[in-house]
């Protein structure tokens, strides 16, 4: 999905549905804590001789925040992934309140929810 974040064609609307049917797949046995937790690194380290070794499994509500963060940032880029943007947007606020607005993609997200939903018609 990092490739959505590249200019060219947006990403297909038939990917990021796949890729919503994997993720509430992944949800059914998701539990989400009730604390603030640490994000990992914004962006992934570079693999070292080392890394490739190193056998550490990320904590699931970790890797759904992540995957959540990539396919928010690939809805946005598409022009016409309204579905996907509303399925998104809900969980992106409940990961930037998981990571107690240390994202810094979900801060923005929930700033702009906030603005746009106080705007004056």
């Amino acid at each position: 999905m990092k490739l959505g974040l590249l200019a060219g064609p947006a990403v297909p609307n038939t990917l990021l549905s796949q890729c919503l049917v994997c993720l509430r797949h992944l949800e059914r046995d998701l539990t989400l804590p009730t604390i603030p937790i640490t994000p990992e690194t914004p962006s992934q380290p570079r693999h070292t001789s080392y890394s490739h070794r190193d056998v550490r499994t990320p904590d699931s509500h970790i890797v759904w925040g992540e995957v959540v963060v990539s396919l928010w940032r690939a809805s946005m880029t598409s022009g016409s992934s309204g579905r996907a943007w509303d399925e998104l947007t809900p969980r992106i606020l409940i990961w930037n309140l998981l990571v107690d607005g240390e994202d810094q993609v979900a801060n923005w997200a929930r700033n702009e929810v906030v603005r746009n939903t106080t705007r004056t018609t």
